[in-house]
């Protein structure tokens, strides 16, 4: 679909409510669109998927909404915690491994895809000396945790509400 013509949009997606239709290809972790838009990019425009999956929370609590607040709170303090350590490992291969693989406790509990702390653990020395390669990964892991944080802050928020 060059150019993202709206009618062309409307009919290949469908009347949905609340979607915007904007024009363009998607820039990772930015709300931003730029023209043209192509047929693999129409679906992140109208499907938002969640970063969290918080089924595993869910399951321990057994209905307990004080025990999910619980660990909503822990995983706000703890995510941006594990954000930093891998910002600050960046100079270590080794440092940088080890504060990926604290990290996926963390993607666990809340459900989050760790392909990209995988990566981390993976690489090589000459890997990790491709910095461009590097600091995609890591761009990826900070937007993937910071929407993770905007989405329990919401949940957060509302399961507060009725805490006992």
């Amino acid at each position: 679909l060059p150019d993202a013509d709206y009618l062309k949009l409307k009919t290949y997606l469908g009347v949905k409510p609340n979607v915007q239709f904007i024009s363009g290809t998607g820039i990772d972790g930015e709300p931003i669109w730029l023209k043209p838009i192509s047929k693999e990019n129409l679906d992140t425009l109208c499907c938002f998927k969640n970063v969290t999956n918080l089924d595993y929370i869910a399951s321990l609590a057994q209905g307990d909404n004080n025990f999910e607040i619980d660990m909503l709170e822990t995983a706000l303090k703890v995510l941006p915690e594990r954000l930093m350590e891998i910002k600050n490992s960046v100079n270590s291969l080794n440092q940088l491994k080890l504060a990926a693989h604290r990290t996926k406790s963390s993607y666990g509990v809340c459900g989050m895809d760790a392909v990209e702390l995988n990566k981390v653990e993976e690489l090589s020395e000459v890997e990790y000396e491709d910095k461009k390669a590097l600091e995609g990964i890591l761009n990826k892991i900070e937007t993937t945790i910071t929407l993770a944080i905007k989405e329990l802050e919401a949940l957060f928020k509302n399961k507060a509400q009725f805490k006992s």
